[in-house]
């Protein structure tokens, strides 16, 4: 015997397959899009970076090494600079060498005279699609070391403080140098890493003229013309 349904369950039903049906119409519209977060106009290529790397020298020049597997697939390799880590610009363009499938790749990089401790690096590969991947980025720190000395004050009185700075600690001496080439004045300086300033006083018991402050240490030699006014 077959029960008939009720007028109140047959309205329940009803609302059910109503919010069934509008349920999988939403879903039917519904497609799952890649996540792209942080690679604006990037895709992925089939070379593969496996190794970036660098060092500063001599604070004048940026060695780099990279390694890229199934390097075969590549057309070229853009190296890029930063100074802040947001604006990069192209330092060298490397056509790709498809004789090997996994290719170490190596990149000096001159940097006498850019300012700023700290230099970023990174690498975008092009495939023969011209399809491109950004590398990570690489931070190498740069130590800006003095190249002549400052004084403060010049022309002077009756003191000067010569200022400059030393990537290790060590000794040297500071001398002052009349226009005839006569040493005045000879000191032993020990010095620290880093930023050092050495007060020269008494200079008011020197004739006035023009001399040279020299501070050598470690075969480097520093200096820069002092104006004595007294």
């Amino acid at each position: 015997m077959i029960k008939k349904t009720t007028p109140d369950f047959r309205k329940i039903l009803w609302v059910l397959l109503i919010a069934a049906f509008g349920q999988s119409a939403a879903y039917a519209g519904f497609r799952l899009q890649p996540d792209t977060t942080g690679l604006p106009n990037t895709v992925v290529v089939a070379a593969q970076l496996t190794e970036f790397k660098g060092s500063i020298k001599n604070n004048s020049k940026a060695e780099l090494s990279w390694i890229i597997f199934e390097n075969d697939q590549l057309n070229k390799i853009y190296l890029q600079r930063s100074a802040d880590g947001v604006n990069y610009t192209s330092v060298a363009t490397i056509k790709a060498n498809l004789s090997a499938n996994n290719k170490a790749y190596q990149f000096v990089d001159g940097i006498s005279g850019l300012t700023g401790n700290k230099l970023f690096y990174r690498l975008v590969l092009v495939d023969n699609d011209n399809k491109l991947k950004t590398s990570n980025v690489l931070m190498l720190s740069v130590k800006n070391y003095s190249t002549s000395l400052q004084l403060n004050p010049n022309p002077a009185i009756s003191f000067t403080q010569v200022s400059f700075s030393m990537e290790a600690k060590g000794t040297g001496e500071l001398q002052l140098i009349n226009s005839h080439g006569k040493t005045i004045l000879t000191k032993t300086i020990q010095y620290a890493e880093g930023n050092v300033t050495i007060t020269l006083g008494a200079l008011d018991s020197i004739t006035k003229g023009i001399y040279t402050i020299m501070f050598q240490t470690n075969g480097k030699i520093l200096s820069e013309q002092l104006v004595i006014h007294n």
